[in-house]
């Protein structure tokens, strides 16, 4: 029936639309940490030094190794 694959493509625009604005607000999101982290690097690395134990993933970045 073409009106109900009219209505599911129409759907799954909507769906991929949505998708799309939550990705870019992640993506900013995401910019502002990393330039936060970037800024407060020296803070946020005496507090690991301070905190975490020896055997850590921590990179200086990330928390969770490749």
């Amino acid at each position: 029936d073409k009106a109900y694959k009219a209505y599911k493509a129409y759907k799954a625009y909507k769906a991929r639309d949505k998708a799309d604005k939550a990705y870019k607000a992640w993506a900013k999101a995401w910019e502002n940490f990393a330039a936060v982290v970037k800024e407060h690097k020296k803070e946020l690395e005496a507090l690991h030094k301070k905190l975490c134990v020896k055997d850590c993933p921590w990179d200086g970045e990330r928390i969770l190794p490749d």
